[in-house]
C-alpha cells in the first residue's frame, strides 16, 4: 500500500492518536534572513510561511510522541 502526499498525513495521524504518551510540538522558524541585499523586498509573513505545505518542504508544526517512528533524508 502507498500514500499519496495529500493522504500521508491524515495516516500518520491516525497513527500517533493510537500511540501512548503526551505529543511533543517543534516549530519551525517563522522568518526569512533575505539578507542586506534584499532590504527593498517585504517580508513574508509568518501565516503565509506556515501555509506553504508543499512535498519538498517541512511541515511547520512536527507533532512527535517518545517511541514514534520517523523516518530522515537528507540531500
Amino acid at each position: 500500500m502507498a500514500f499519496r502526499n495529500d493522504t500521508v498525513d491524515d495516516f500518520n495521524n491516525l497513527l500517533a492518536e493510537w500511540m501512548p504518551g503526551a505529543e511533543h510540538s517543534f516549530e519551525a522558524a517563522n522568518y526569512i534572513d533575505i539578507g542586506e541585499d534584499a532590504a527593498v523586498a517585504e517580508p513574508f509573513a509568518v501565516e503565509y510561511l506556515q501555509s506553504i505545505n508543499l512535498a519538498l518542504f517541512l511541515a511547520s508544526c512536527l507533532q512527535l510522541k517518545i517511541g514514534e517512528p520517523i523516518i530522515l533524508l537528507t540531500i
